[in-house]
């Protein structure tokens, strides 16, 4: 029997911390350059999404204690997670996204779809008696 491409600790990283494939993409873009210091506008650019989708992102990654944030003319973002061992998870994660990419989406597209059914279950109409 061949291991699990991906561990139990980077699965729920993906689906607690991360949550999508967008988030994803800009945490590894980030992780490439744990030196520099973004203004959403520039990530923006630079990963062609749109500037306040990217605003949103990286204030979810930062209340998840993955980047240091300063204020300056605008509020700056880098990568630098506030424990190392969340510094090993993302590197595990990075790992992971490289030589197993389809698993790592297959893990975040399940987690879309399992809040998608429970929102649609929200809304379907029951038989049965009416409360009221």
């Amino acid at each position: 029997m061949t291991p699990a491409p991906l561990s139990d600790a980077v699965r729920r990283f993906l689906t607690d911390a991360v949550g999508s494939v967008e988030r994803l993409n800009l945490l590894l873009f980030l992780h490439r350059y744990p030196t520099r210091w973004w203004a959403a506008q520039a990530l923006a650019a630079e990963l062609e999404m749109p500037a306040d989708m990217v605003q949103t992102h990286l204030e979810h990654l930062s209340a998840r204690n993955l980047l240091d944030v300063k204020i300056a003319e605008s509020v700056i973002y880098c990568y630098k997670p506030g424990r190392e061992e969340l510094s090993a998870l993302v590197e595990e994660v990075a790992r992971a996204h490289y030589l197993h990419r389809d698993d790592v989406v297959a893990v975040l597209a399940q987690r879309l779809t399992g809040s998608a059914r429970l929102f649609a279950d929200a809304f379907q109409i029951r038989k049965g008696k009416r409360d009221g």
